[in-house]
């Protein structure tokens, strides 16, 4: 199996994430309707805007600590902080003690911590992975990933209500097993340099020069910087799906009857039509991943296999910001799936090229911060939706993703032209040395 040919730190990071993730979404997806139900809507996102505020901070942060400490250090006390807060969400909803602001509390805590667990996290993968086993590192990762995704929502959405304390008791347990994994199982796989370690002094005012130095020497990398970008517009195409197409579908699909089976009828509004093409995309990326991986990584035109996936990735969600014909939408969810399968893995290849070997943590923290962005392109998309018509909706998420796109490419077109110099180059100076 080719799982158990990659680096061991690999095998153990996929392992811990496919259970995070397990546990994670029984809970978190959740929390917004628990807010909402016990302090009002209105609250509610604000609560929920704040956390990912932190989060984002935090891993600004985080991903200058692994640049400086190391990964597994910011990790261990990353997760460490972590088990304590997860043990006070289950302990705020016991039967002898009910606080929703102490949850709130310790959810902010984990927020904090999985901002500078994350950028480390990444980095970890890219230390120990190599330009040949990645497309294959990633794809994994991906289905993993999907497939706690889909067990951790079905269990969720059963026991969150009724069971909550049981469910963060469960993720209080998995937590110091991933801490404990860390600790003892997980080498260090970066060492930095001299240089880097130098501040042995410590202040707030000392530590936000160097932060906002480090992320200014990130900042000014043009070829990242437009990658991140790229991304960016690309990615909100697809988180268009849960914010503008589905408030569409909502309003605008009209509810049907179809047969299914005898005389068994399934009656369809845009609320399940959204649900159903959401479980179209999370079921065909369970079954398809490693296949389509399989057929990628042999193949020598990941490039053009990319290229062909982003037009059919971005054309899927533009039909279904118009489209209210079921099989139209179904149709148009298989292509956006099959697009989506293909180019993320390679993508997330070609971003680990393209990254400061020294500052990787720094690096994925900024990419970070480029999909944040594109969820709040995509929350915008609602209010856009209110004065744009469909159609026209379909063509600015069409054109938002294709300029993406071709960011992107410049982007890869730039660093392939930069390898073939340093190759050449190299061949030159062999045969001036003979």
């Amino acid at each position: 199996m080719e799982f158990l040919q990659l680096h061991r730190t690999i095998q153990l990071r996929i392992l811990t994430t496919f259970i995070t993730r397990l546990t994670g979404t029984m809970i978190f997806p959740f929390m917004a309707i628990y807010f909402a139900g016990y302090l009002g809507a209105g609250i509610a996102g604000i609560l929920l805007f704040s956390s990912l505020i932190v989060q984002l901070i935090a891993s600004l942060y985080g991903g200058y600590l692994a640049d400086r400490w190391g990964r597994k250090k910011v990790m261990v006390w990353g997760e460490g902080i972590q088990c304590i807060a997860f043990l006070g969400m289950m302990l705020a909803n016991s039967p002898y003690w009910q606080s929703t602001w102490f949850t709130f509390a310790m959810m902010i805590i984990h927020s904090l911590c999985n901002g500078l667990i994350i950028p480390a996290s990444d980095a970890m993968l890219i230390d120990v992975s190599t330009p040949q086993t990645r497309t294959l590192m990633y794809s994994i990762n991906y289905w993993s990933i999907n497939l706690a995704i889909t067990f951790g929502a079905l269990i969720g959405g059963a026991m969150f209500s009724s069971h909550r304390m049981a469910l963060f008791g469960l993720l209080s347990i998995t937590g110091l097993i991933i801490w404990l994994i860390t600790i003892f199982l997980i080498t260090e796989t970066y060492v930095p340099q001299t240089h880097v370690q130098q501040t042995k002094q410590w202040n707030i005012i000392s530590s936000g020069k160097l932060i906002i130095r480090n992320y200014h020497r990130v900042w000014k990398d043009r070829l990242f910087i437009l990658f991140v970008l790229g991304n960016m517009l690309l990615l909100s195409t697809e988180f268009h799906l849960t914010q503008y197409i589905g408030v569409r579908l909502q309003n605008e699909f009209v509810p049907q009857t179809i047969m299914i089976w005898g005389n068994r009828q399934l009656e369809l509004n845009g609320i399940k039509i959204l649900s159903m093409i959401q479980i179209e995309n999370t079921v065909g990326i369970v079954l398809l991943s490693l296949f389509l991986a399989g057929v990628i990584r042999r193949s020598k035109r990941q490039i053009s296999w990319m290229n062909v996936a982003v037009l059919s990735y971005i054309t899927g969600f533009a039909v279904m910001a118009f489209s209210n014909t079921l099989w139209i939408l179904a149709g148009a969810m298989l292509l956006a799936t099959v697009g989506e399968l293909i180019h993320v893995p390679i993508r997330q290849s070609l971003l680990a090229q393209i990254i400061n070997d020294q500052s990787r943590s720094s690096y994925m923290a900024v990419h970070g911060m480029g999909t944040q962005g594109a969820r709040a392109m995509a929350a915008l998309g609602i209010t856009l939706g209110v004065w744009i018509p469909s159609y026209g909706m379909s063509i600015l998420i069409a054109m938002v993703g294709l300029i993406g796109f071709l960011l992107i490419s410049y982007v890869i077109s730039r660093v392939q032209a930069s390898a073939k110099a340093t190759s050449t180059q190299g061949v030159t100076k062999n045969q001036v040395t003979l």
